[in-house]
């Protein structure tokens, strides 16, 4: 998902499937990122956020944030 935002930032989908594949995975991804879990938890709500910049009017997209959010309080 990284190299397809490197190729084409405007897909709000390429960051959406990022942070959902840190927080599902989110050992591999900080042992392959080299970050700590806050540092992993940190950069989920920005990939959401930035997603959201790109399509703010995606329900699907919209739900998966607050979800995510829920879940890491």
């Amino acid at each position: 998902f990284q190299a397809a935002i490197e190729f084409d930032d405007s897909q709000s989908s390429y960051f959406q499937q990022l942070a959902s594949v840190i927080v599902l995975y989110r050992k591999d991804a900080c042992r392959m990122l080299k970050i700590n879990e806050q540092q992993a938890f940190d950069e989920v709500i920005n990939l959401y956020e930035k997603a959201l910049e790109i399509n703010a009017d995606d329900y699907e997209l919209a739900s998966d944030y607050g979800t995510t959010l829920y879940l890491l309080r």
